[in-house]
């Protein structure tokens, strides 16, 4: 899956999911999950809303786990989800 298994910085996770607030940031870090994972959990999120609902196997438990923490973020109506930028400011 990820040619590159350095865990994802916060940097680059602003930088791939827009600003976000920080307890989400940390249960995200905590994870230790690559660029990659990162952007497949946020890409299989974007793929089912727009087909409707599942479509997608995750290519790893760490990716599961994610996607969780991105869509409790997307059930939160305070903290909004777009599919492209989770707008919340820390």
């Amino acid at each position: 899956m990820t040619s590159n298994p350095t865990p994802i910085t916060a940097e680059e996770l602003v930088d791939l999911v827009g600003e976000i607030d920080g307890e989400i940031a940390a249960r995200v870090l905590a994870l230790a999950p690559t660029f990659d994972e990162v952007a497949e959990a946020l890409a299989t999120i974007e793929d089912e809303l727009a087909a409707g609902g599942p479509a997608h196997v995750s290519s790893s438990a760490k990716v599961v786990e994610l996607r969780e923490i991105f869509e409790d973020l997307a059930l939160d109506p305070d903290q909004g989800f777009d599919g492209h930028e989770y707008a919340v400011m820390v």
